[in-house]
C-alpha cells in the first residue's frame, strides 16, 4: 500500500469521526513517532487509532505497533483500537486481545476474525 492511500484512509476516518460529533485528527508521521494514527475523542470517549488497509483478506501487523498503541494510550487515557479495513468492506474495529498473534510474535487479523470480533463504526461509537 502507498503512503498516499494510506494517509487517505486516516482522513477517511478523521471525516466519520467528525460527522459523529467527535473531535478527531489524524497525526502525521505517526508510525515513525510511535503515536497513533488518529486520535479521537467526545465528553465520554477518548480513543487512540492505529490503522491497517489491505486489499488482502489477511492483514499482519508487527509487535512494535501493538505495543507503541498500548503504550501511548495508557499514557493519555484512551482505548486502543485497530481500525482495519480491508478494500470493498467496512472499516471493522479491532480491541488488541482480539488480535491474534503469529508463531514469531507478531499479529494479524483476518477477514473471519473481523466480522466475529470487531466492531463497525457505528457499534464503536455507540
Amino acid at each position: 500500500m502507498s503512503k498516499r492511500v494510506g494517509i487517505a484512509k486516516e482522513r477517511e476516518l478523521v471525516h466519520k469521526f467528525s460527522k459523529a460529533g467527535f473531535v478527531a485528527f489524524r497525526i502525521p508521521g505517526s508510525g515513525a513517532t510511535g503515536l497513533p494514527d488518529v486520535v479521537a475523542g467526545n465528553a465520554l470517549r477518548k480513543l487512540a487509532i492505529e490503522c491497517k488497509y489491505s486489499s488482502y483478506k489477511t492483514i499482519y501487523i508487527k509487535r512494535k505497533y501493538v505495543d507503541q498503541l498500548k503504550k501511548i494510550a495508557n499514557k493519555m487515557g484512551a482505548e486502543p483500537w485497530f481500525a482495519v479495513k480491508i478494500a470493498r468492506y467496512s472499516w471493522f474495529f479491532m480491541n488488541i486481545e482480539d488480535l491474534k498473534k503469529t508463531k514469531d510474535n507478531n499479529y494479524l487479523v483476518d477477514y473471519e476474525s473481523m466480522k466475529i470480533r470487531g466492531l463497525l463504526f457505528e457499534e464503536l461509537i455507540s
